[in-house]
């Protein structure tokens, strides 16, 4: 069938409805994960990813059959994530939420290398096991495996149970109850915690059912096979559906899976379709109705009377509790900084003489990479930690940088400082055009939009011959009578950079625009009726951490010298040590500690330099996703978190 100059078939459509009901069912997921905890589970897709390598491994050296391997693959998935709730996101929490999305990220790639080590204990690589031995011939040479008759019938199945038990019980109304105002409900005598978990539970079962039937009869291959595609288009589906309603996000998933599949048909390659779902997500947020004041939120928002939870023992008078509208998503601690201010500059300069006197020419080099990635945190830092909105696509303003200016002082002929202000204006464009749309929706929305940049940003646009192409050089700058093309000289040049933006960080974070931003952070409706400028103190968010990052850009190009589009990553491929990602640059500021600037050049200086000065294989491991998951245990706020702990003491 042709629709004008877009050719449909039927198998294209099966194939899309297919894909569309696996990217729905953990769409679903990710909104009851969210509704229960107010978290965005980045490894939900890797927990369904472990409970197929774990049913594998049941069904190859366990010898079970195939439905007791995939029953007891669901059971684990379910246990650990409800284990997950408990130990990782309850810890994590008391910092910020933006801790527990790294924590998150940290808990994905450890079930990633489970699943890697069940694989490598199967020797017949016949691939994943098929849940159900059934054909089903459709029109036209369309044929349905047992996989996909599982998934058209169990994720529906799922998802309406699911929905109706949150919609209509009192067990649905008790998790909206704890979720909307957690102190007021375990007032009211709800299980808080306990809920929490039983969500996580039914969330992780769901994924690792459609991950099963999504992987059956594939090759044995590690759950990077789900990149952070699947998880952009689960996050957009679940976006579509506001984080609230589970058909919803089933319907939503199954349209981006049919245009997934018109647009691959179509349009070979997979680049259009993560532009489109960009764009999408962007349109959604323009058109997305924030809840007025009257709308109610706490207890009785989420439907609690009293009544409903009676029935389960609970025991409360109904009469609610209102005001989590004001309750910032990012509850972070205001103020980290601490001592006399000369500490900070004083330490640049100690780094700068060591690294002029004794660092080789390979590791000025790599001081200059951990100076930029330093700039690219302090970036991340004002925007996550300062302006409250989580950004996943840093590293895309951070490539921007790297080839405007590279552009700006080549082909155009521009003295390198008008390129390097060109980066940071130019990072700074793109960071609000991202970010405004955001400005109509919560906080952890604007992760999903960052994220979609990201990814457009590594598959696309980068990848320009306006931009980087297939690969630039790019020369070292002479900045006046200097001549910077000499390691050490470039490396002090680096410092130089870092030191400014720590410094004009600093100071907008202790003036009044870094206070306003604190302010509508914690409570827009408490800042905007003091006569703060909500928007504007949001959109200046955006366009300092954008130049930030575009200058961190242009220093990093210009110091590597040869750059190509993968130097700018959006996720790490499986558990390779030493990428720095977006994911990977949020996480170094929240371990440097939201709000704290040199918290975040700290955090940078030992995360990139243990992974690029050291061939200790069990100190680079402590920098991956996992390391830092340990780290940010042991400190929910960060390093500058546990600075403030040990000064009070």
């Amino acid at each position: 069938m042709i629709l004008g100059l877009v050719t449909v078939t039927l198998s294209t459509a099966v194939a899309g409805l297919i894909a569309g009901l696996a990217i729905g069912g953990l769409a679903a997921g990710l909104v009851l994960v969210y509704r229960a905890s107010r978290v965005i589970n980045l490894a939900h897709a890797e927990l369904g990813a472990a409970a197929a390598a774990l049913c594998a491994w049941l069904v190859g050296p366990g010898g079970l059959p195939v439905a007791a391997a995939t029953v007891i693959a669901v059971g684990a998935a379910a246990l650990t994530g409800a284990l997950v709730e408990v130990v990782v996101v309850r810890r994590v929490g008391r910092g910020s939420a933006a801790a527990v999305l790294i924590a998150t990220v940290g808990v994905g790639e450890l079930l990633l290398a489970l699943s890697l080590v069940a694989i490598a204990g199967i020797s017949r690589r016949s691939g994943y096991p098929v849940p159900l031995r059934v054909t089903l011939d459709l029109a036209r040479g369309v044929t349905l495996h047992g996989a996909d008759v599982a998934l058209l019938v169990l994720v529906p199945g799922l998802a309406l149970v699911l929905a109706l038990v949150l919609r209509w019980t009192g067990l649905g109304a008790a998790i909206g109850a704890a979720s909307d105002n957690p102190e007021a409900a375990r007032l009211a005598g709800v299980p808080v915690g306990a809920l929490s978990a039983l969500a996580w539970a039914a969330a992780s079962a769901l994924a690792a059912v459609v991950v099963i039937c999504l992987l059956a009869g594939r090759p044995l291959v590690g759950s990077e096979a789900l990149g952070p595609e699947v998880l952009f288009e689960a996050l957009a589906a679940a976006m579509v559906a506001r984080f609230e309603h589970l058909p919803r996000a089933l319907a939503a998933g199954v349209g981006i899976g049919v245009l997934e599949q018109v647009v691959a048909f179509n349009w070979p390659g997979g680049v259009a379709l993560v532009v489109l779902l960009a764009v999408a997500a962007g349109a959604a947020l323009v058109v997305w109705r924030r809840p007025g004041r009257g709308s109610g939120s706490g207890l009785r928002g989420s439907g609690f009377r009293g009544s409903g939870l009676r029935g389960l023992g609970f025991r409360g008078s109904g009469s609610g509790s209102r005001g989590s509208d004001g309750r910032p998503w990012l509850a972070v601690p205001v103020r980290f900084s601490g001592g006399p201010r000369w500490v900070g500059p004083a330490a640049l300069a100690a780094a700068v003489v060591i690294g002029v006197a004794w660092a080789s020419n390979s590791q000025a080099l790599t001081l200059t990479e951990i100076a930029s990635y330093a700039t690219l945190a302090i970036s991340a830092t004002l925007i996550v930690g300062v302006a409250g909105q989580l950004s996943l696509g840093q590293v895309a303003f951070f490539g921007i940088g790297a080839a405007v200016s590279y552009q700006l002082s080549v082909s155009a002929g521009l003295p390198f400082w008008l390129a390097f202000l060109g980066a940071g204006m130019c990072g700074a464009v793109a960071s609000i055009l991202v970010g405004v749309p955001a400005l109509r929706a919560p906080g952890p929305v604007f992760a999903v939009t960052s994220l979609g940049f990201a990814l457009v940003s590594a598959g696309w646009l980068l990848a320009r011959p306006w931009l980087l192409g297939s690969g630039v050089t790019v020369p070292r700058p002479i900045v006046g009578p200097v001549d910077l093309a000499a390691q050490r000289p470039y490396f002090v040049f680096a410092m130089v950079v870092l030191g400014a933006a720590a410094w004009a960080a600093g100071r907008l974070r202790r003036g009044p625009a870094g206070r306003a931003m604190v302010a509508v952070r914690d409570n827009e409706a408490a800042a905007a009726s003091f006569g703060l400028f909500v928007v504007g103190s949001k959109v200046l968010a955006f366009a300092v951490a954008g130049f930030l990052a575009g200058v961190a850009g242009a220093v990093y190009g210009h110091g590597l010298q040869s750059v190509t589009v993968n130097d700018f990553p959006v996720a790490s491929p499986g558990l390779q040590i030493g990428a720095v990602d977006s994911l990977r640059i949020v996480a170094i500021a929240v371990i440097g500690g939201l709000g704290s600037v040199w918290g975040a050049v700290v955090a940078a200086a030992l995360v990139v330099g243990v992974n690029e000065l050291t061939t200790s294989v069990a100190l680079r491991l402590a920098t991956t996703g996992a390391g830092l998951l340990v780290v940010l245990m042991v400190a929910p706020e960060g390093l500058a978190g546990l600075f403030v702990g040990w000064r009070r003491r």
